[in-house]
């Protein structure tokens, strides 16, 4: 894997460390840091400035394989940010292929700063050994390392396990509103890592560290809980749209869709096509969250749908061209309770009912492809 692709893995993987800590450690007495003095630190909110106080916990994330020289790097950053601390914890992606606790492997990781009198003063193996070595004797690192190995917890988990983890925790203490659609509880908990993200990201564009204290915390699960329900599917438009244009550009590309084609024939202008194409694919989001067994809320608005469409049909000549007909049962209302943007979601449901996976009972055709 290239390295820019590797950090950038690496980068993902620490954020959702940073996120399921957040979500299995919230509390009103409880803050956050990405990027602050370690990996990730929680501190007791009523001891900000007390970052090295007993009731911290410093944890380190790292992706990827960790060699006994990137363990002496984790145990230096711990060395370095605090003398006094009551645990140490780390996330690793992959298990250890080493006893962390042999007494080989403290050798080695002493041997590690002992070799920091080379280096640059700005690095980890430099720091602890002006710290810890310079003028004395390695042995009292050694110790300390070894009370330090007592303290240490160390947990596993590979990307995957950690995205259900999150999800598993989310949904169970942050969805119990939700009843009839399993997926909107994961929309709503997707829509939460993606308001995190966002704020990470605003942080580190600033070059600071991101806090996410507790009533941030909750103020993004409000937002979350108000937009995505059982009965209620908000979105931001406009950031959402964004994404669905560069996916719709590449379906155009693509004259197998049936619903590409059927828009063709109604205008043959690509941004056309692909302005309705997004309207459709916003519409099947909406329908992925709300499609289950036993509901009628997608049915309903599908037959509604279909209803009008045939009714312009009754209405117009047999001859009646795709542009008319598409503009007409496009001016129909489709009433969508769910969404505030309803217009938007109303003409993509018509786009979506051109497509092959449509049910050929509901599917809509604008014009003939034999022509």
């Amino acid at each position: 894997m290239p390295a820019g692709i590797t950090a950038q893995y690496g980068f993902l993987y620490q954020r959702y460390a940073f996120i399921k800590l957040a979500l299995d450690n919230a509390g009103m007495d409880r803050f956050f840091v990405y990027e602050g003095v370690d990996d990730i630190d929680i501190s007791e909110e009523n001891r900000i400035s007390a970052v090295r106080g007993y009731n911290n916990q410093f944890v380190q994330v790292k992706s990827g394989i960790v060699s006994q020289d990137c363990w002496a790097k984790v145990i230096g950053n711990w060395l370095l940010i605090a003398d006094e601390c009551q645990n140490y914890r780390i996330i690793l992606e992959n298990a250890l292929n080493f006893d962390y606790r042999e007494d080989a492997v403290f050798g080695k990781v002493v041997d590690y700063f002992i070799s920091g009198v080379g280096k640059k003063s700005s690095s980890i193996a430099n720091k602890v050994y002006r710290k810890y070595i310079e003028g004395t004797d390695e042995t009292a690192l050694k110790d300390r390392i070894k009370e330090m190995s007592d303290l240490i917890t160390v947990e596993v988990f590979s990307m995957e396990r950690l995205n259900d983890a999150i999800e598993e925790t989310f949904k169970a203490i942050y969805c119990p509103d939700i009843t009839k659609y399993e997926m909107a509880k994961i929309c709503r908990c997707e829509r939460f890592i993606e308001y995190i993200n966002n704020r990470i990201d605003e942080a580190i564009k600033k070059k600071k560290s991101f806090t996410l204290r507790y009533v941030d915390f909750m103020d993004v699960i409000n937002k979350v809980t108000s937009e995505i329900s059982d009965g209620r599917y908000i979105i931001d438009i406009s950031e959402t749209r964004k994404k669905k244009k560069t996916e719709a550009e590449q379906l155009v590309k693509n004259d197998a869709l049936r619903e590409v084609r059927q828009l063709r024939l109604v205008n043959p202008n690509k941004e056309f096509v692909v302005k309705e194409l997004v309207k459709g694919l916003l519409y099947k989001d909406l329908r992925e969250v709300y499609t289950v067994s036993g509901s009628t809320v997608i049915s309903n608005i599908e037959e509604t749908a279909h209803s009008n469409y045939e009714d312009v049909l009754y209405g117009l000549p047999e001859d009646a061209e795709p542009r008319q007909i598409y503009n007409e049962t496009m001016s129909k209302d489709i009433p969508i309770s769910i969404v505030d943007n309803s217009p938007l979601y109303r003409n993509g449901c018509y786009v979506y009912l051109t497509s092959e996976e449509t049910d050929e009972n509901r599917q809509i055709t604008w014009g003939s492809e034999d022509e």
